[in-house]
């Protein structure tokens, strides 16, 4: 078990910040048109996938941030589930599922920062590959 002071608290802070920043990233992803629209009329959740082609933002950056998004999510989701005491059924799916889940997407969000950075295709020239590689 962990202890609350130690371990559980100070995960639950790490990993909401850790959200926040992943949405911030997300955010700008979905707002990459900013110029051409007005502070009232972002976009928070999803955006037209046809504007960011137009600015040929590759469809593996959108879906990666999406996959870090949603992963992220289940993490904050396993970690605040943890503050209870469940019985093994619910200790599964709220805590060890969603983590599972969580791991996953974050794999596949790492994948798709391969792809976007070319990791498959290129030699590693630039400190862009590296850091994608150790990412992921």
């Amino acid at each position: 078990k962990m202890l609350y002071e130690l371990t559980k608290i100070p995960n639950l802070v790490g990993g909401i910040f850790f959200l926040v920043g992943i949405y911030l990233a997300y955010f700008e992803l979905i707002n990459i048109d900013s110029a051409r629209i007005d502070a009232s009329k972002f976009n928070f959740v999803w955006c037209d996938l046809k504007v960011l082609k137009s600015f040929e933002v590759e469809a593996a950056s959108f879906w990666g941030s999406l996959q870090y998004l949603i992963g992220a999510s289940f993490y904050v989701l396993s970690e605040f589930s943890d503050f209870w005491a469940w019985d093994a059924d619910w200790h599964s799916r709220l805590i060890e599922w969603p983590m599972t889940i969580g791991g996953f997407l974050f794999f596949g969000g790492g994948v798709c920062e391969l792809v976007v950075n070319r990791v498959f295709t290129r030699r590693p020239m630039a400190y862009v590959w590296w850091a994608a590689v150790f990412n992921c």
